[in-house]
Order: structure tokens, then C-alpha cells, then sequence
């Protein structure tokens, strides 16, 4: 295959992994109808652990006992994204959940500044601000009164993203990525566990027996979070920092559509103005970088 064959195919790899995590909004909105957060991450992350683990054994088995500490370890940060994310999701729509995840971009090179005295340019207080208008458009409908307790839950979840980001920035040096995730779903799945038994009780029968809840965490262990980033990671060996980070951030837009379109979602001329705004930051945030050649670049972490 050519090398711009390859590049297509890579383009098309990542946004189908962006239409697959828009497509998962939806599918955890209705599955929060019969199942409670924790549970349902916490299902999920050991769901896609125990497939990845199956599919990529033999990696698995090479892992030494620094880096499975180091992937559990960030699989913390993982399980906080993702509760604040899903919490955050009931209590607010799933497109403006969708939206305000992706604000970790923008608040990523805030948290590098803050723990490794990084440089943060003009650019960056430019996409916080534009990210920041982005935010009020779609959260505030009549003022202050209107903020939902979901999108301050989900802001919450883009910056824990961000640490999460940084997190696995600092520990995935020589380390096998995909087998290092894997080890992050068993730390996610290991706090989301703990949390459930002791927030929500006993584990509900849903989990086991309804059929709805089954199809739902079965889409997003396999699909949403084992798939989408086996072809997140493949793909972005063949592409620049730039272009992955670009076409990544489509799913904010993948996850609006499906919500507007599967789940009745307010569409009105505010919200537009408010998700161009903050897709606008994120285009902002990662035009900092300038593109580089792909060949043995480092992906950018999504959660």
C-alpha cells in the first residue's frame, strides 16, 4: 500500500473511532435510564479490559510489575474523567455533554504549565476565552439561574481528562501503548468497582439481565473504548500531531449529531454559535503545534 493510501486509510480509521465515541453519548444516556453511573463505567472498563487483555495477550504477558503500577495508577485519573463525565450526563443534555468534554484540549497546556512549568503562549489564553464563551452559550440559556449542575460536572470532566493527559504523558516513555491502556482500564475498572459498592450499594440486576443494558456496555467496552482506540493508535503512526488532533476533536460534532438527531436534543441558533465557539478553541489549542512528519511521533492521548 502507498504511503497516501495509507494516510487515507488512517483519516478514515480515526473518524470512524470519532463517530463511534459520538455514537457512545448516546448509548450511556440511555443506559444511565436503567443503570447507575458507577456501575456502568465500572462494567465497562472491565469489559474492555478483559477483551483487550484476550486480544493482546501476548503483550500483556511481557509487562513488568512497574508498568502495570503506572497504568493502574493512571487508570485513577481515567475513572474520574470518566464518572464526572457520566454524571455530568445525566443532568445535562448529551450533546452539550459531548461539547464540553472536549474542552480538555484547551485546558491540557494549563495543566503542563502547572506541574512542569511548561510555556503558555497567547494562543492558549485565547482558546480558554474563546472556550469560555463557547461554554456560556451552551450552558446558559437565561443567566446564571440556568447552569445546569450536568455541564459544571462535565467542565469538571474535561479537565480531569486534561490531567489524565498529562498523567500518561509523563509514564508512557518506551512503554507499550496499547498494553499500558489495557492495565488503565484495570485501574479504572478497580476505582469504579470500589466507588459503586460503596455509593450505590449492591450491584443492581440490570447488569446481568436487562437486555438494553447488556447490548449498551457490550457497544461500549468492545466498540467505544477497545476498537476506537486501537484505531485511534494505529492510525496515528501514519499522520501528523496536527491532523490526528484535528480530526480527534470531530467528535464533539459526531456526538451533537447523534444526540440531536436519536435523542431529540434542542437544535437552536445558540447552541450552534456555542459549539462553533468551542470547536473553535480546540482548532485554537492544537494549531499551537506546528506539524510535524509522522513517522515515529507519540499520539496525543484522548480519555
Amino acid at each position: 500500500m502507498t504511503t497516501k493510501k495509507i494516510k487515507i486509510v488512517s483519516v478514515a480509521a480515526i473518524l470512524l473511532a470519532t463517530m463511534i465515541w459520538g455514537s457512545g453519548f448516546v448509548v450511556m444516556k440511555n443506559a444511565l435510564d436503567l443503570i447507575s453511573p458507577l456501575y456502568l463505567i465500572a462494567a465497562r472498563f472491565t469489559l474492555a479490559g478483559v477483551i483487550g487483555a484476550i486480544i493482546f495477550l501476548p503483550r500483556i504477558r511481557k509487562l513488568k510489575f512497574r508498568d502495570i503500577k503506572t497504568g493502574m495508577l493512571c487508570g485513577v485519573a481515567l475513572a474520574a474523567a470518566y464518572i464526572l463525565q457520566t454524571y455530568g450526563l445525566m443532568y445535562t443534555s448529551a450533546s452539550n455533554n459531548a461539547f464540553l468534554t472536549t474542552t480538555y484540549v484547551v485546558a491540557a497546556p494549563f495543566i503542563f504549565w502547572m506541574f512542569r512549568r511548561g510555556k503558555i503562549t497567547v494562543r492558549d489564553f485565547v482558546a480558554a476565552a474563546v472556550a469560555l464563551a463557547g461554554v456560556a452559550m451552551v450552558s446558559l440559556n437565561s443567566g446564571l439561574s440556568s447552569f445546569r449542575i450536568g455541564d459544571l460536572w462535565t467542565i469538571l470532566c474535561g479537565v480531569a481528562f486534561a490531567v489524565h493527559i498529562f498523567a500518561v504523558d509523563c509514564n508512557t516513555e518506551g512503554r507499550d501503548i496499547i498494553s499500558f491502556t489495557i492495565m488503565q482500564m484495570a485501574g479504572a475498572a478497580v476505582v469504579s468497582w470500589a466507588a459503586a459498592i460503596i455509593f450505590e450499594g449492591a450491584p443492581p440486576k440490570s447488569i446481568i439481565s436487562d437486555r438494553t443494558v447488556i447490548l449498551s456496555l457490550l457497544y461500549l467496552s468492545a466498540f467505544s473504548t477497545m476498537f476506537a482506540f486501537v484505531a485511534q493508535v494505529s492510525a496515528q503512526k501514519h499522520l501528523s500531531s496536527l491532523t490526528a488532533s484535528l480530526l480527534l476533536s470531530l467528535e464533539c460534532v459526531f456526538g451533537a449529531f447523534f444526540s440531536i438527531l436519536l435523542l431529540g436534543d434542542p437544535f437552536t441558533l445558540k447552541l450552534i454559535i456555542g459549539f462553533a465557539l468551542i470547536f473553535g478553541a480546540i482548532a485554537i489549542s492544537v494549531l499551537r503545534y506546528p506539524p510535524k512528519t509522522a513517522k515515529g511521533e507519540e499520539s496525543p492521548e484522548r480519555g
